[in-house]
This record gives structure tokens, sequence and C-alpha cells, in this order.
């Protein structure tokens, strides 16, 4: 179960809307019409209401339009319902303050590890899109505000100085085929990429969010 938390040193998004698609599948009578046109398979495709009806006795031509038109449709929607879902990757500002870019912020987390014993062990980094999100093991419960990795990480100076004692964060325990491992991904208050008062913003980075910590258990590596 991922624990979700706000507070005015913590700031953590919490759910995400989801859009569903329903299942169609083609007009049986346009496949048969339109077979000696096919080249390649077809199969049956997601939409939200029929395609234009193609006369049976257009050529080929104006069927093979028909259809990449409507694939090209399908793919917008396609598009449209992935952004409704898990949200748009939020891009690296120009403006980034300094310590937030991957290299900077990658760096400035192990030396906080390094100089202050915090009982974490990094996984992985995911910095494709801003903001950078640290990916560890913990050698507690996840979380706690009085003891491990929390209060060792927040009270470093290396970490404290750039980014305030803030951690956007999620955490959840994965079944390993030998025991349960703790799962812990984290970054600082995203205030400086957005602010909550920017409702639009502020939805997108909590889908972002939702759908980044779920791509990165699915891509977990239990311990050998």
């Amino acid at each position: 179960m991922n624990r979700w938390m706000r507070a005015s040193s913590l700031l953590v998004p919490v759910g995400a809307a989801f859009a569903l698609g329903r299942l169609t599948a083609p007009d049986p009578s346009s496949l048969k019409a339109a077979a000696p046109c096919l080249t390649t398979v077809t199969r049956p495709l997601r939409r939200s209401q029929p395609p234009p009806k193609v006369p049976d006795d257009a050529s080929c031509e104006t069927r093979l339009s028909a259809s990449k038109a409507e694939a090209d449709a399908l793919q917008a929607a396609l598009a449209d319902m992935d952004d409704q879902t898990y949200g748009r990757p939020i891009p690296w500002p120009a403006s980034t303050p300094a310590g937030y870019r991957p290299a900077e912020f990658q760096d400035r987390l192990r030396r906080a590890i390094a100089d202050c014993g915090v009982p974490l062990t990094l996984v992985d980094f995911d910095c494709d899109e801003a903001p950078c999100f640290a990916i560890a093991r913990t050698q507690d419960n996840g979380f706690s505000f009085d003891e491990g990795w929390y209060s060792a990480l927040t009270t470093c100076p290396a970490w404290k100085e750039v980014y305030g004692d803030g951690v956007s964060m999620a955490s959840d325990t994965i079944h390993c085929p030998k025991g349960t491992e703790s799962f812990l991904m984290f970054s600082s208050n995203p205030k400086w990429l957005v602010s909550t008062d920017d409702k639009e913003g502020w939805a997108n980075y909590m889908k972002r969010f939702d759908a980044r910590v779920d791509d990165a258990k699915d891509a977990w590596r239990c311990q050998p």
C-alpha cells in the first residue's frame, strides 16, 4: 500500500483519475469490401464512435485513405486518453534551479547517504522528466518521522542546505520469492516545479507521480 503524505514539510500527491475507452470491432461488411486491398493483418480497433462508412464500390485507394485517416484519429484519441490517465510528461524547465538537475541531485543524494549514514540502499534513479526521483530499498519500514532514513536524510547538511526538510515520496512492500522488500521512491519538495495553486499543473504532477511510481515498482528487481 502506497503511503501518500502531505504536511508543511512534506508534499505528496494523492490519487489519479482514470479515463476508460470502449472497444468496438470493425463493421464486418467494410472488411469484406476492403479485402482485395488488404496487404497486412487487420485487428479490432478501439474507438469512441464508428468510422465514416466507405461505399462498397469505392476504389482501393479511397478505402485505404479512409483507413489511414481512421488510424490517425485513433492514435490521437489514444494519446489523449494516455494524457488523461497518466498525465503529460513534465519537461525539464530551462530555469531549473541549481541542485535539481539530474546529475546534481544524484551527486548530492549520494553524498548525503555517505556523509550522514542514511540507511538507504540506492537502486536506481528516474530522471527522464522533472523532477528527478531516487528509488531505494529501506532498512526500516519505509517511513518514520522520528527515526530511520527520513530523519537522517532531512537533517543531513548535504540534503538540507538545498532541499530543506521537504520530501515527496511513496513507499510500498514488494513481495519477492525470498520474502518482502521495502520499496521507496522519493524526491525533494516539488514546489520549485509546480505550485498547488496551479490546479491543472498540480493535477498533472499527481498523475505523473502515480504513473512513475507504478513503473518503478513494475521494474523492481528482487534481491537474489
